[in-house]
């Protein structure tokens, strides 16, 4: 840990994420007790990295490792500060949700998901609560244009503003990797929208200027999702699969390693498999899922919006490269 503080405090990033990415491999095969004193240290460390603004700056994004460099980077001036419109999307499994909320209280933005919107709505009796309960029940989607009439009123409402960050400190301007961020009127999305319809509705109220397009090789992502625990005590989610793929040279493909998130001391005889989660099931979800997702991601393409960034491993040795790429290519 001393030698993370020491590469940490001389900005030598990529020591510091070799250093964190070894700790965390080794703090798996540790008792119970060195475990959670490992833990609690990455992640501490893990913060710190997320939100270096010192000299090494990131080049390039998804499928390798991070690289990082003092120079041959995008230059940004405090005049070009940006208000953060993010989109989320990705394939179910592939933790757009965790990576969402974690960028979300990085930018200092709330983090949006509609379906907690509708979810209010019924839990506090509108109007609109009433109507998406009643077609809820007949087994029908909501409209589209009662989602987007929703989500419009939350955000020009002022709401969105006064949501929470999911624990992050309000801030209404910051400087992050070079760039000037303000949080006033910002916002992630979390799988919304997910048709082309649903993103042409948006763009008459609101001007998206990031789709985050999170992806995970096929065989990796099936894996992973076989691996999701649930603990009918606490409510916590886990995942015991322990993911390792070599990098392949003649095909292009990155090494991907994901170790385990280990399920605490007191959850272990109270940790379920979802009952959706099969291999027929999952295999399922995603081809609709890229049934329906395709022009979605054509359409941001197009437009011009769309980052494509491929997961190769756990948070640890995600979130210190997907941070910079996500302020890198905000338009």
């Amino acid at each position: 840990m001393a030698a993370i503080r020491y590469a940490a405090r001389n900005s030598n990033v990529p020591r510091c994420i070799d250093l964190v990415q070894s700790i965390s491999w080794a703090s798996r095969s540790s008792t119970s007790f060195t475990r959670s004193i490992f833990s609690s240290e990455v992640q501490e460390m893990q913060t710190r990295l997320v939100q270096h603004q010192g000299e090494a700056k990131y080049q390039g994004v998804g499928g390798h490792r991070g690289r990082w460099s003092a120079s041959g980077r995008r230059e940004y001036t405090t005049s070009s500060a940006v208000v953060p419109k993010i989109v989320f999307l990705g394939p179910p499994g592939v933790g757009k949700g965790t990576y969402a909320k974690r960028i979300a209280k990085l930018l200092g933005v709330p983090h949006i998901a509609v379906g907690d919107l509708l979810r209010n709505e019924v839990k506090e009796g509108t109007e609109l609560g009433k109507e998406v309960e009643a077609i809820v029940s007949q087994g029908a989607l909501v409209p589209d244009e009662t989602v987007l009439s929703l989500l419009k009123n939350f955000l020009q409402s002022g709401s969105a503003d006064d949501t929470t960050t999911g624990g992050g400190e309000k801030r209404e301007t910051q400087v992050l990797y070079d760039r000037t961020v303000k949080s006033k009127g910002g916002y992630v999305l979390d799988g919304f929208p997910r048709t082309v319809n649903q993103a042409k509705l948006l763009s008459e109220f609101e001007q998206v200027n990031l789709v985050l397009n999170l992806y995970l090789r096929e065989d990796v992502l099936i894996e992973k999702c076989l691996g999701r625990r649930i603990c009918t005590k606490c409510n916590g989610n886990y995942n015991v699969a322990d993911i390792y793929r070599p990098a392949d040279e003649v095909t292009g493909m990155p090494e991907i390693i994901m170790p385990p998130l280990s399920v605490p001391e007191g959850c272990e005889e109270h940790i379920v498999t979802r009952k959706d989660d099969t291999e027929e099931v999952i295999l399922k979800r995603l081809q609709i899922y890229k049934e329906e997702s395709d022009p979605l991601e054509n359409f941001y393409r197009e437009s011009g919006l769309l980052l494509d960034y491929e997961i190769t491993g756990g948070i640890d040795h995600t979130l210190p490269t997907l941070s910079p790429a996500v302020l890198h290519n905000l338009k």
